[in-house]
């Protein structure tokens, strides 16, 4: 396959920052689930700092990123496999990419986007014939990660300054944040090795 030169490295550094996000995230949580069941960081100095303000702030700063990352890559993905290999998919660039911002279609619109593009990239010949499940568990626990953690964060003073997530919650956002970074990997992967075409977007 040919280097990527500047215009095709854009794509590439969307979806490492969507795995370094959610790397980041992942790792939070793991201090959390760690920290709060005494496994082995309850004696740690900082094992706590995640239940503060500030702490709680980085999570979420990063979960911001990420839920605005997204979009783009999955709009710049959706344009590569239509304008080299799949003129025939049913969403357009554009849409893929609003889907994610629009009241209401913002809740099951993406997710028939990032099958779409995960099946494209899987198989260029047949992929209408395939199914996906994975990607629908993932989308289901990426709904819970965004609109669970507020609503089910606890308070551990009455000054608000130190929360904490249940147990279930916590398993829950961890499975969404290993789903996420699998299905990233893979479809850039299929995508590069596509064809040379492909690779030269991605």
């Amino acid at each position: 396959m040919e280097p990527l030169d500047g215009v095709a490295r854009l794509p590439r550094m969307i979806s490492w920052a969507v795995r370094v996000t959610a790397g980041l995230m992942l790792v939070y949580m793991l201090v959390v689930v760690t920290a709060e069941t005494g496994i082995w960081l309850s004696a740690f100095p900082l094992s706590d700092a995640y239940q503060t303000r500030w702490g709680w702030g980085i999570f979420v700063t990063l979960a911001l990123i990420n839920l605005l990352i997204w979009p783009l890559w999955c709009g710049l993905a959706n344009r590569a496999l239509q304008s080299r290999v799949h003129p025939d998919l049913k969403s357009r660039p554009l849409m893929a990419t609003l889907w994610f911002f629009i009241p209401g279609a913002f809740l099951f619109m993406p997710w028939p986007v990032v099958r779409e593009i995960y099946l494209a990239s899987e198989d260029p010949t047949e992929w209408e014939d395939h199914k996906a499940p994975i990607v629908g568990w993932w989308w289901w626990a990426r709904l819970i990660l965004y609109f669970g953690v507020w609503p089910l964060s606890i308070p551990l003073d009455p000054q608000g300054e130190r929360f904490s997530l249940g147990l279930g919650l916590q398993v829950v956002i961890m499975a969404e944040l290993i789903l996420e970074i699998f299905l990233m990997t893979q479809m850039t992967r299929w995508q590069t090795r596509m064809s040379v075409k492909v690779a030269e977007v991605f």
